[in-house]
Parts: C-alpha cells; structure tokens; sequence
C-alpha cells in the first residue's frame, strides 16, 4: 500500500525538519502563544531521529544496489555535514562559558564541551544527573549535544549493520527492522521503570525511532503504488494531526504511582512516542505526492527552515542558555521574537558560511577540512586541559566566598556547614530577634544555596 518515489530530493522532508526545530525552539524558549506553551516540543528530535534513519537508509541502500557505496566516503560526508558547524559552536561558547560560570558549574561545563565533540555527551549528561526537563537544565548551554551523540552513535553503528544485513539478508530486511525495533521499543519501556534518565539518553532505547525511518525507506525503494490519492491524504493528514497532537498537548510529567502499567503508558520514550513517530512515518510514507499537505510542507519558506534546522538546533541552546545567565530579562512575547529572529539570523549565517562551504569539496578540499577539524579539537583540548589543571579558574572568585570551602558538589555540599555555622556565630547575628537591623543579602547559587541560606536563618 504504498506509493512509487522518485530518488530526488524531497522538500517534504525539509519542511518535516522546520516543524521539528520550531516545536524544540519554542519548548526551550519555554513561553505561550494563544494560552499554547509547546510543552510536547521536545518531541522534535525524536522527528530527526527519523528523518536520519530515513535518509541513510535509503542512501546506503541506493549506493549498495549500485556497488558504490564506500564507508570512507559515508563517513567523510558525515563530517562534513556535521562537524563543521558543531564545532565552531562549541568553541565559540566557551568564553561566555568562561564569563558567566563560576569554577564548579564550568567544569561542568568543559565536561559538556569535551564529550560534545567527541560524540559521548548523553553519558555525560546522565552520569551528570542531568534531567533535561528540569529548570537547571537550562543553564547547561551544551546539552543539547546529547541528541547529536546520539545520532552520531547511530552513524557509528548503522552503516557496517545495515551492509552486512542488506549483503546477506536482503529478502528479510522489514523483518529485522522490525523485530530489531521491537527489541529496542520494549527495552526502552523496561528500562524507564528502573532509571528514566538512562533509557532517555541511551542510544539503545531510540532504535526504533531510526528505524521507522529506515522502514520508511525501505517501503519506497520497493516502489510499490497506492493508486487512491485520497487514502494517501488520509494517511498523511493523521500522521501530521498525530505530530501536532504531540508538540501541542504531550508534556514530560513525573509518573505519581510508579507501577509497569503507568511506565508503559507515559514513559518517554515509550508508548506515547509512538504518536509522533508514527506521524513522521506516514507523512514521509506519501510524500511527494500532488496533494494539499505537501504542498505546505514543501513550501519554500517552510523548507529553507528546514534547510537551515541544523544550523538552528545548534544555536538557539547556547543562546537560550547565557541570555538567561545575563541581566537582560527576556519576558514577552516580542523579545522573544526578537531573540528567535537573532538566532535565526547566526543561523543562516552560519549555514550559508559554514555548512554549505563544507560541504562543497570545490571550496574546501578533504585536506583543508581536517585541518580545521584538527585546529579546533587542538585547541579545545588545550583549553580544557588548561581549565581543568586551575581547577575552573578558581582565583577568579571573590575573596569573600573563598572563607568557604567549596568542594565538589557531587561528593559535598557547595558550602560546608560547619564552617557557615562557624561564620554566622562568630557575628553573633541572631536573624531571627534582628532581621531589621540587618543589611541585605542576596544569595546567589544553584539549588545547592538554599542549604546556605537555612542556616543563614538558624542562630
């Protein structure tokens, strides 16, 4: 039941890329428009999964049949479509970074950057305790690099599977997509009940996603026809009004009554993910076709959004990230409009001078790239290593916060209480009995000072 495809580009997939990087914006962006606040929007990387599990598969596919495909072109085209831009975000954040964290939050921060470059930040970033739903979160300008590891992961593991399987088992490959996508749905169901945050960003658990896509392109490269364009609308139509569903309605929300039932009904990724990625599926399913869905999809402006996405989901984290740590309050709708339209603007930027030179082995040869590559990983490492070796800069903080011992907050407390119990007596304050005759204080911190300021309260 499904339609022939051309081998061409298709827009479609491009205008599916702007819907996945708007709903991501404006859930980080964290505001409401119309009483809607996109609470679901965190859904769109699960849409790029997809569309990565389509496209390769279909282009290994393609190359295989023709006997062309070759893993050190697979790979040099990778790198030049992703390392490029995701580079130079990552060195270009680092004296914000520098400016705006104090020594532990930027040792963080260079654990962040370090395994952001290399491909391993979803670990970092669980064995970090990070929820990325939590408000913290969002002053971690990296962490939106856990998506890309993981797509990276996907690139490392994908390519040598899908040639073996394709050279030896060619007749059965919507099978295996499909028990090898159950193993890891299921698997991803399992392990929310005993660790949300590992099943989150662990590469196993989002299998399935790529591999809708990869079913995807299996299903067209067969070039089977649906002859009733209106079930091909139909089809589309519930996939985009699952998508939206999703992006409008989902939000992640912490499961009260612990059970397997409750898991398997809201975990994310889980059941409810099914609603978006089956979306995806379907509308990519039909895509191409004469019909009014497509052509929103594949309208130009729409599919420059989607052109530029990759550009987009780089930039607007770190943005959102240290505009939040900066003075600048940013609370109505207008000033985030501005602040999109200023990420939009680095973005194109940043594709047109960036992404698509690199991509361009006439503009810049293989040699000239992995000297930018090399230049930048060099320079990274010397950075953190720097970094690391004085301890996050830690001469940089007042003498005043240095009567306190700060230690590493996964092993201690930020402050050590004794020692603010010893400050607070030797002033012989007693906030309780002479608030009023107190200066004002302001606390600044992450949660860990809400420990400080109790004790700041007690005799």
């Amino acid at each position: 039941m499904l339609l022939k495809k051309k081998q061409n580009y298709i827009p479609e997939i491009d205008g599916l890329r702007a819907i996945a990087v708007i709903s991501v914006i404006l859930f980080h962006a964290d505001f409401e428009i119309l009483n809607i606040n996109f609470k679901g929007g965190y859904l769109g990387v699960d849409i790029f999964f997809i569309i990565s599990g389509y496209l390769i598969t279909k282009l290994i596919i393609l190359e295989q049949k023709n006997q062309q495909f070759s893993f050190s072109n697979f790979y040099l085209r990778r790198a030049r479509r992703i390392l490029p831009a995701l580079f130079l975000v990552a060195v270009i954040s680092y004296p914000f970074a520098l400016f705006f964290f104090l020594p532990l939050p930027f040792l963080e921060y260079i654990g962040s950057l370090i395994t952001g470059i290399f491909f391993s930040s979803n670990f970092f970033f669980y064995f970090s305790e990070i929820d990325y739903y939590a408000l913290p979160s969002t002053y971690k300008p990296l962490l939106h690099y856990w998506s890309l590891s993981v797509e990276e992961q996907f690139y490392f593991v994908y390519p040598i599977s899908l040639y073996l399987i394709y050279k030896y088992f060619k007749n059965k490959l919507e099978l295996l997509f499909i028990l090898i996508g159950f193993i890891s749905f299921f698997f991803s169901i399992y392990l929310n009940y005993y660790d949300k945050s590992l099943s989150f960003y662990l590469f196993p658990t989002r299998i399935w996603e790529f591999l809708f896509g990869a079913l995807a392109a299996k299903f067209h490269l067969k070039n089977i026809e649906v002859k009733n364009q209106k079930i091909k609308l139909f089809a589309q139509l519930i996939g985009f009004l699952f998508i939206l569903i999703s992006i409008l309605l989902f939000q992640e929300t912490a499961i009260e009554d612990k059970n397997f039932v409750n898991t398997f009904l809201f975990s994310h990724p889980g059941l409810k993910t099914l609603l978006p990625v089956i979306g995806t599926f379907l509308v990519i399913l039909f895509a191409n076709d004469r019909n009014i869905l497509n052509s929103i999809l594949s309208f130009k402006p729409i599919v420059f959004v989607g052109l530029i996405s990759y550009s987009l989901y780089l930039w607007h984290y770190p943005v959102f990230s240290f505009i939040r740590m900066s003075p600048i309050d940013i609370n109505s709708l207008h000033e985030y409009l501005i602040l999109i339209l200023f990420i939009v603007f680095v973005s194109i930027i940043s594709y047109y001078f960036v992404e698509q030179p690199f991509r361009n082995k006439k503009l810049i040869s293989t040699k000239y790239l992995f000297i930018y590559l090399s230049s930048i990983i060099l320079t990274i490492s010397l950075l953190c290593f720097h970094a690391v070796k004085n301890k996050g800069y830690s001469t940089i903080v007042p003498e005043y916060f240095k009567e306190f011992k700060i230690s590493d907050k996964m092993n201690n407390f930020l402050f050590n209480q004794e020692e603010i119990k010893k400050k607070i007596n030797n002033t012989k304050l007693n906030f309780k009995e002479n608030i009023s005759s107190l200066e004002t204080y302001l606390v600044i911190g992450d949660s860990h000072k809400g420990s400080f300021m109790n004790l700041m309260r007690t005799e």
